[in-house]
C-alpha cells in the first residue's frame, strides 16, 4: 500500500497532545479527509457538512467551535 492508501484507511489520534496552532474540532475532524484531497485542494462546503454530521452522530456538536487543545482527552 503507499503511503496515502494507508492514510486512508488508518488515523489516531493521541488523547494527549498539544497542537502549535489552535484549531477548532471542526478543524481536526477537516483534516481526515486530506488523504483524499490533492495537493494544496481545500475541503469543500460538502465536507464541512459532513463533518458536522458526524459531530452529531457522535453526539459531540457542540463542541465544533472549540479549541482542540482545551477540550479533555476523553472528548478527543
Amino acid at each position: 500500500m503507499t503511503k496515502k492508501e494507508i492514510a486512508q484507511k488508518i488515523a489516531v489520534v493521541p488523547q494527549e497532545s498539544k497542537n502549535v496552532f489552535d484549531y477548532q474540532v471542526l478543524d481536526m475532524v477537516l483534516m481526515g479527509i486530506n488523504p483524499w484531497l490533492s495537493f494544496a485542494e481545500q475541503p469543500g462546503t460538502e465536507a464541512y457538512h459532513k463533518a458536522e454530521e458526524i459531530l452529531a452522530e457522535l453526539e459531540i456538536l457542540n463542541l465544533k467551535n472549540k479549541s482542540f487543545n482545551k477540550i479533555s482527552g476523553g472528548e478527543r
